[in-house]
């Protein structure tokens, strides 16, 4: 046990001015219930960074894929040109928009299940 919050929680077992271990280092959220729910910010931040990072990953796959499709100009270019084409700063900034839309919207339909 470390010193912490400094009310007492008898249903989750904790005497006055303790936090167990695990919650060492988070900060507490004291509900009016008495309840504690410790904050995993750390944990839905590094959640957040990873989806959004594979639906941006996702995003320029499929832009490369276009550039070497039939009408596409990667097959007569190269690689090198069409990797320049498709990272620009639009791109990138639709890119962007596109995985926080995607990480709101699966974050919402996995807190309603």
């Amino acid at each position: 046990m470390t010193q912490g919050s400094s009310a007492a929680f008898p249903a989750l077992g904790l005497a006055r001015g303790h936090v167990p271990d695990s919650a060492a280092g988070w900060p507490l959220l004291v509900c009016a219930n008495g309840s504690v729910k410790i904050l995993l910010m750390k944990k839905n931040l590094w959640r957040a960074v990873t989806e959004t990072g594979f639906i941006i990953f996702l995003f320029y796959s499929n832009l490369l894929m276009g550039e070497f499709a039939r009408a596409g100009m990667g097959q007569e270019r190269g690689f090198v040109w069409a990797i320049r084409d498709i990272f620009t700063a639009i791109n990138f900034g639709i890119a962007t928009i596109a995985a926080l839309i995607g990480y709101v919207l699966v974050e919402f339909v996995r807190n309603r299940l």
